[in-house]
């Protein structure tokens, strides 16, 4: 950095002695930047900002998205077949699938379109003919992987990318009249091209197993537009109004319970809606912007979740859309929802569960930002009103740049 104390610049090439190639910054407001750790830091006005995006994403996040690989609920059989239990392997249940003829013993697993995934289960043969024994991924690219059962455990996988929300994972037995005994164990649907260890779960639900893995973070400038956080609190959840409706129970916040996902510290949010499983039953924590009818808004705020993966809604009041569901685990994840106001004036926007998706849950919470436009910029922290980030202004000085 060159330059006055009161101005400073960003040197083009520091390996000129000279300053003809500068890049100054004026901004009078607020205003945050990513450091090369990952972590939101406060810039000094009349600075440029350089923000470390995040690399190229080189492994995906990966969940167990089998919801019983024990097989106590959502496995089926069809065709000419029974299911028995078998004796464990390796300490995990395994079932023994008896078929004449062609059938499938199998579970619905949840899944993105067009995203690719790797299946996988470990099988023997106990007795027949496996030469029809092939691994079943139906709704993906590949429905069928045909697999060499032999005597001896072994663990069969297979890559498809699915072209549904959903696919019937299993084991099937295509053709033939005579008996076909396979036992099968661990089964396992995982994001990406490789099969990783397996990871049991009997929770229902996708089960998170590892986050994505990048590059190193590339270092840009950074540049925005003036923005506003409409929200008066955008840390502390403790100012926030507490919100129910039907059987639901008030929210309880923890002020600083711990660490924030980019610095700080997190509050801790416990909901619960009483038991009730309707869409009346539920419990929220909200404040009142005020938004413009016909005005495209963007909230964004850090979750994780405390008790397994949950739903939770992102709401505003008599807006398009009016809610927005953000599947909450383990991991800090930073959600966006775009809606337009259908109204002038206070509305009440919330962070809330709804008894038909999610009855309890214990979550922690950081840095909720509302604002105009289609796109979440930069974090801009708030403690008890409304604060704007005056927009950065670039200039290009030197006689380098004289036709820039």
């Amino acid at each position: 950095m060159i330059g006055t104390l009161e101005n400073p610049t960003l040197d083009l090439d520091p390996s000129q002695p000279d300053t003809l190639n500068v890049i100054t910054a004026t901004r009078a407001g607020v205003a945050t930047y990513t450091d090369a750790a990952g972590v939101i830091q406060s810039a000094d006005p009349d600075t440029v900002r350089v923000d470390h995006v995040q690399g190229e994403e080189l492994t995906p996040t990966k969940f167990q998205r089998v919801g019983y690989t024990d097989f106590s609920s959502g496995w089926l059989h069809s065709g000419n077949s029974t299911v028995t239990d078998a004796d464990s392997f390796e300490g995990q249940n395994a079932k023994r699938f008896t078929i004449t003829g062609g059938g499938v013993y199998y579970t619905g697993v949840t899944v993105e379109s067009g995203t690719q995934y790797t299946t996988s289960f470990y099988a023997r043969l106990i007795s027949g003919n496996p030469a029809a024994l092939y691994i079943l991924n139906n709704y993906s690219s590949t429905a069928y992987t045909s697999i060499n059962v032999t005597n001896e455990w072994q663990r069969f996988t297979a890559t498809v990318t699915a072209n549904s929300t959903s696919i019937n994972f299993g084991i099937s037995n295509t053709t033939g009249t005579e008996p076909v005994v396979v036992e099968i164990s661990q089964p396992q649907v995982e994001e990406g091209t490789t099969a990783s260890d397996f990871v049991a779960n009997t929770t229902g639900s996708p089960k998170f197993i590892t986050g994505a893995t990048y590059g190193p973070r590339v270092p840009m400038i950074l540049v925005e537009p003036s923005a506003t956080n409409l929200f008066e609190y955008s840390e502390d959840f403790t100012q926030w109004s507490l919100g129910k409706g039907g059987t639901g129970e008030f929210p309880i916040v923890t002020s600083d319970y711990a660490e924030g996902p980019l610095g700080g510290l997190s509050d801790r949010i416990q909901f619960s809606t009483g038991g009730g499983t309707s869409g009346s039953d539920g419990a929220d924590v909200r404040l009142l912007p005020t938004v413009a009818n016909g005005t495209a808004y963007t909230y964004s705020v850090w979750l994780k979740s405390l008790s397994g993966s949950v739903d939770i809604k992102l709401l505003a009041q008599s807006c398009s859309p009016n809610s927005y569901t953000a599947t909450v685990t383990s991991e800090w994840q930073k959600f966006t929802y775009q809606f337009t106001g259908g109204y002038s004036g206070p509305r009440i926007v919330r962070i809330a569960i709804i008894g038909n998706d999610t009855t309890t849950a214990d979550i922690l919470v950081w840095g909720a930002q509302l604002e105009t436009g289609s796109v979440a910029t930069s974090y801009i922290p708030t403690s008890g009103s409304t604060v704007t980030r005056a927009a950065d202004d670039l200039v290009i000085s030197g006689s380098d740049f004289s036709d820039f």
